[in-house]
């Protein structure tokens, strides 16, 4: 789900998986480079945990915040303000 909208000046874009969210305790990792979490959570090895670090990256280059939480319904929420 996707969520736009624009309050106080600014662009609040919501991204919210229906996965099993993140682990409390890996919330304050999850944007570094090459962090992959729990071995659990990688698919078969696959990914360089990259993606959320390029995200930030990006995000933070275009004047931006990224932030993550889990839904209260399950899932996880990565919000980008610009």
């Amino acid at each position: 789900m996707v969520s736009l909208q624009k309050q106080n000046g600014k662009i609040h874009i919501e991204v919210q998986d229906n996965g099993s969210g993140f682990k409390e305790e890996i919330l304050p990792f999850i944007f570094e480079r090459f962090y992959k979490g729990e071995k659990s959570h990688t698919r078969n090895g696959s990914g360089a945990g990259l993606g959320l670090s390029i995200s930030k990256s990006l995000t933070l280059a275009l004047g931006g915040k990224i932030s993550a939480r889990n839904a209260e319904n399950g899932g996880a929420i990565i919000e980008l303000i610009f």
